[in-house]
């Protein structure tokens, strides 16, 4: 369950954005963060594609193959957006 969408407006399968990028679980209030996140749901981040794929390349890594991905299924954000993103990337040392 991805909580950037608030789901109570999901009904009629609209969307309605409830945060911004960057975002982090664990900015929610709280009660709202220990009624959603839970023993079994991972804590959910969002960041910019700048700082994901810059945060690499600043760290020294070539990027060399990127891939998106969706939910799928009857996911109604799938339907209008890829929502991962995975990175292989190597390390190669600098000159001296």
């Amino acid at each position: 369950m991805n909580y950037l969408f608030d789901e109570v407006a999901r009904d009629g399968r609209k969307l309605k954005v409830r945060f911004t990028i960057p975002y982090s679980d664990l900015d929610l209030p709280e009660e709202e963060r220990e009624r959603t996140i839970g023993a079994e749901r991972p804590i959910d981040f969002g960041h910019s594609l700048a700082d994901l794929i810059g945060g690499q390349l600043d760290a020294g890594f070539y990027l060399t193959a990127i891939m998106e991905d969706t939910w799928g299924g009857d996911d109604v954000l799938s339907e209008h957006i890829a929502t991962f993103l995975a990175t292989r990337a190597i390390r190669v040392p600098r000159p001296a």
